[in-house]
């Protein structure tokens, strides 16, 4: 009760994903493209984006820094190397696999 999911019968593994889209997009994701992402239609798309965006809204909840600090976020990578991702060749990709880098 009283949290984004209600009335919703949205599975939560596409919530998930739909936040995850949403939260790790520096300029947002549009209604449309959700929708072509996650492959659901637009109206579903459009429902979801706008209760995530309430449930991210500034409102007067209580800071979460120390004495309402800032909170330090670091960005991560997960996933192949670099050097794996741009190999194509099969010889590189046994490579790769081969050091532990997949």
């Amino acid at each position: 009760m009283g949290t984004v999911f209600e009335s919703s019968k949205v599975p939560l593994h596409v919530w998930l994903q739909a936040m995850y889209l949403s939260a790790g997009s520096k300029k947002g994701i549009s209604s449309n493209q959700l929708a072509r992402t996650l492959g659901l239609t637009v109206k579903t798309a459009w429902f979801l984006s706008h209760r995530i965006r309430e449930a991210m809204r500034k409102g007067d909840l209580a800071p979460f820094g120390e004495d309402g600090g800032a909170v330090e976020v670091d960005e991560t990578y997960i996933g192949r190397s670099a050097e794996c991702v741009a190999s194509i060749s099969i010889a590189a990709r046994s490579i790769c696999t081969a050091s532990g880098r997949v």
